[in-house]
């Protein structure tokens, strides 16, 4: 695995929490490099421990004992069991793992576009495909999304394997979409959408979206 590390300043101590989980998103942005480069920003106020190239290249931006800043206002629900417990965010109990993909994308006469900065600029990557995402609670996003490569998928499944033997096989299980547990449910987050292939992963308990 071709590992590279760009350390963010954004994190906290985990305090008397271990790694329950793991949250994966995806950047909404063009190099996971540029991604990695943002957590470094001390304006950005954000962070993961991982972002995963397209290559499937690897950024560590946040060493795993710390808590990176990923997960926002949220509640991380597993089985009916929230492992949350009742704090605010899943920052302190999850890892977060970041992969590059522009998301939803905007299609204008024929092509397709991806927004930075207030503006759009003309996508240019993996032919789009489109898809709903469907929330538990009736809400749906439709639209044309950039597909996943094989090789950032079999870098996360890596990923987790690691995750698996430092922290216990439940941190990799206890595996959610940003999607799933941002709060309140279905307004904020997106990622990492409806072409992500959960079917290739183990995971503990249902989903909360789903592809329509």
């Amino acid at each position: 695995m071709d590992v590279h590390e760009l350390l963010s300043p954004h994190f906290h101590e985990r305090g008397d929490w271990e790694v329950l989980g793991t949250v994966v998103h995806y950047t909404a942005g063009g190099r996971a490099s540029g991604s990695a480069r943002w957590f470094q920003n001390p304006d950005s106020h954000v962070s993961a421990q991982y972002v995963v190239g397209r290559s499937g290249a690897v950024w560590r931006c946040v060493p795993e004992r710390l808590a990176a800043w990923h997960a926002g206002v949220s509640e991380m629900v597993i089985d009916g069991e929230s492992l949350s417990d009742g704090r605010g965010s899943a920052n302190a109990f999850t890892i977060g793992i970041e992969l590059a993909n522009h998301g939803l994308l905007t299609s204008l006469n024929g092509d397709f576009y991806y927004e930075i900065g207030g503006s759009l600029r003309r996508y240019r990557g993996p032919e789009p495909e489109p898809a709903t995402l469907v929330y538990d609670s009736g809400l749906e996003v439709d639209g044309w999304w950039e597909p996943y490569p094989d090789e950032q998928l079999n870098t996360l499944q890596e990923l987790l394997r690691g995750i698996a033997k430092r922290h216990g096989g439940e941190a990799a299980r206890n595996l959610v979409g940003h999607e799933e547990i941002a709060m309140p449910l279905g307004t904020r987050k997106r990622d990492p959408g409806p072409l992500f292939p959960w079917e290739r992963f183990s995971r503990r308990g249902p989903r909360r979206t789903s592809r329509g």
